[in-house]
């Protein structure tokens, strides 16, 4: 890979994952409950995956970056078909995020830097992201406590009036005041990010006491078909319910969710001008 992925290094220890009510008065119930969670030394990207990045990838490997769906209607093919022009509406330069990747999209360029770095790089899980994004000590914002941003002009380079909102996602590093602890950019705003991590919709994982919170890879495909089939959903309405991963942190539409604790989730399948990723490498 001739680009430089840009990664700093996360010490093992514990931290503070999750929100507390008392202390994040608009925190929703899935960012709960806050808890001790144990991590071995890890790394992370700095900043988002590139364009410039993308583009390597697929220059390297061929790879069919397309919406691969048969029961989509024939309009919906043709916007799918034109996935790197919509891309480049939203993030027009190589150091801007890519963007209108899946999920899947982005796992396979996680295999494709195992195979050409040797490493064990992958998507971060909801427990890694969130520790480079807010350190050890359950801070509410990757810059402290203070909410120091104001919604009119949360993305640095577009200050707009009222009721208007930027056309296109920022280089990345835009925002340097705003890193996180351990250095890390755009984890507060500029496009969110796929995790590895399914989204448990019974809300059950986080609340189970008997969760394990050393190195947590959030609930497995298996018990979240469990809970939801206990909660009595019929086979097929189980199956309906198991097509979403986690992503984390704002993007340019969502000015008004800084906190580190945020989370939302997709269809695996699902692309867009607001989600994009970075990766992790592990050494465990």
């Amino acid at each position: 890979m001739n680009s430089i992925l840009d990664m700093v290094v996360i010490p093992e220890g514990s931290f503070l994952m999750g929100a507390d009510p008392e202390v994040e008065v608009n925190a929703e119930y899935e960012e709960q409950p806050q808890r001790e969670v144990w991590l071995s030394t890890y790394a992370i990207q700095r900043t988002p995956v590139t364009v410039g990045q993308w583009q390597e990838f697929l220059r390297d490997t061929g790879y069919d970056w397309s919406y691969d769906n048969e029961t989509l209607s024939a309009s919906a093919r043709d916007f799918y078909s034109s996935l790197p022009n919509l891309a480049a509406e939203f993030s027009p330069g190589e150091m801007y995020p890519i963007v209108f990747v899946s999920w899947f999209d982005a796992y396979h360029f996680t295999q494709w830097l195992k195979e050409t770095l040797g490493g064990a790089y992958a998507l971060p899980t909801e427990a890694q992201w969130e520790k480079a994004c807010r350190g050890q000590n359950g801070q509410l914002y990757p810059w402290g406590n203070q909410e120091d941003w104001v919604e009119e002009i949360a993305l640095c380079s577009y200050p707009s009036t009222k009721g208007s909102y930027p056309k296109t996602n920022q280089p990345i590093g835009y925002c340097p005041e705003k890193q996180s602890p351990y250095g890390c950019l755009d984890m507060w705003q500029n496009v969110s990010e796929w995790c590895n991590d399914w989204y448990d919709i019974t809300g059950r994982y986080y609340h189970d006491p008997n969760t394990k919170w050393v190195n947590p890879h959030g609930v497995t495909f298996e018990e979240l078909k469990r809970h939801l089939q206990t909660l009595g959903f019929s086979p097929s309405g189980v199956d309906s319910f198991l097509e979403y991963k986690v992503y984390r942190g704002g993007n340019l539409l969502s000015s008004g969710w800084p906190r580190c604790t945020y989370r939302g989730c997709q269809c695996l399948r699902s692309c867009g001008g607001d989600i994009g990723f970075r990766v992790v490498l592990n050494y465990q």
